[in-house]
């Protein structure tokens, strides 16, 4: 401990000048370092071939821009300071303060948009996304149920029949499908398959009358 009290005490003296160097006055030094390089600019921009000038600029922006971090780094180290002083601490009050501000952004009740008043979480969520639904749009159910009653028998679907996986009871082909999707006949059967299956409905499979799925 004494070791480390006189570690701490002979860096005292270099600290000192380095904050009277770096530190001391630097929202002062940056104001005047600005205003001498703004006048040089200034001269430099009615002579700019004038090689002493733009000596003097390039010193006098490092100047300035050596201040500058400087005076970042002050602005950095002071905020550190008051807000460990200042900052939230673990005690009651700095709990109960945030609790407040969480409740503070809840919404218990909301009107809406029949000047019905709607309380509860629930409730306001309903009324929030019926909102935002109407303001962007809702999304329409393209699809319809697929009511071909008969079985198309074309080519090799002859031994390998297709069906809907969605109504086991019903025998809808591929081919049969594809006529109602497109209102015309197609005599390639690959074709038929790959619309039926990926256009017509993405999210459902299909599968064989033994409800076993295709190979």
């Amino acid at each position: 401990m004494y070791q480390l009290a006189e570690v701490l005490k002979s860096l005292r003296k270099p600290l000192k000048q380095l904050n009277n160097i770096r530190f001391k006055d630097v929202y002062q030094q940056l104001d005047i370092n600005r205003e001498k390089l703004e006048n040089i600019q200034m001269q430099l921009h009615q002579d700019y071939q004038n090689s002493q000038l733009q000596q003097q600029e390039k010193e006098a922006r490092d100047r300035y821009l050596a201040i500058l971090d400087s005076a970042l780094k002050l602005i950095h180290q002071q905020s550190k300071i008051e807000w460990s002083n200042k900052g939230v601490q673990c005690s009651r009050l700095s709990f109960a303060k945030m609790k407040q501000r969480k409740q503070a952004n809840y919404i218990y009740s909301i009107t809406n948009a029949q000047g019905q008043e709607a309380r509860g979480f629930n409730e306001v969520a309903h009324v929030l996304s019926d909102f935002y639904q109407d303001l962007l749009g809702r999304q329409q159910e393209l699809r319809k149920p697929v009511e071909v009653k008969e079985e198309i028998k074309w080519g090799s679907l002859k031994g390998r029949k297709w069906y809907w996986k969605g109504n086991p009871q019903g025998r809808y082909s591929v081919s049969s499908g594809y006529k109602w999707y497109l209102g015309m006949e197609d005599k390639k059967p690959s074709q038929a398959k790959m619309v039926w299956s990926k256009t017509l409905v993405p999210r459902q499979s299909l599968a064989t009358p033994e409800g076993k799925a295709p190979s």
